[in-house]
């Protein structure tokens, strides 16, 4: 009798192990508070317009996120820098890390939005150390990749 209690208790507590083990592959990852990285703009020349130290942060509900990049601008002759939103981006998560995708979204600066600059083919991945993005915006390609920061 007491064998066969041993082999219900051991039975029991492998079934708890492994479920244990499957939940934990698809549970929200510890994401940083936010990213410092780099932006790159493609440009008609083909040299690249640069900025370094751009603040990404993020905010997550359910499948979808949202990211704004702080401080950019298009082109050294843009007069101005801007906090760019991107909305409702899908967010698949996947062994700690979410992947990133949106075939179609308009940004916005502030509340408003900027239809003219219509983002398309926006991928991406985002997990406890980096930020990748990649986007056409007017026809150019549009690129974000930073690390993970804490305040």
């Amino acid at each position: 009798m007491k064998k066969k209690i041993f082999a219900a208790a051991m039975t029991a507590a492998l079934f708890l192990a492994l479920s244990c083990t499957k939940d934990n592959e698809n549970k929200t990852p510890m994401l940083p508070s936010g990213y410092v990285g780099t932006f790159e703009v493609g440009t008609e020349s083909g040299q690249p317009y640069t900025l370094e130290n751009i603040k990404a942060k993020y905010v997550i509900i359910g499948e979808k996120m949202t990211v704004t990049l702080e401080k950019v601008s298009f082109s050294p002759k843009m007069p101005v820098t801007i906090d760019m939103t991107i909305p409702s981006i899908d967010a698949v998560l996947s062994g700690g890390t979410y992947t990133l995708s949106k075939a179609s979204v308009i940004p916005m600066v502030g509340d408003v939005e900027f239809e003219k600059y219509k983002i398309s083919n926006l991928t991406g991945m985002v997990n406890d150390g980096v930020m990748s993005l990649s986007m056409t915006i007017l026809g150019f390609p549009v690129t974000y990749k930073g690390q993970g920061v804490e305040p």
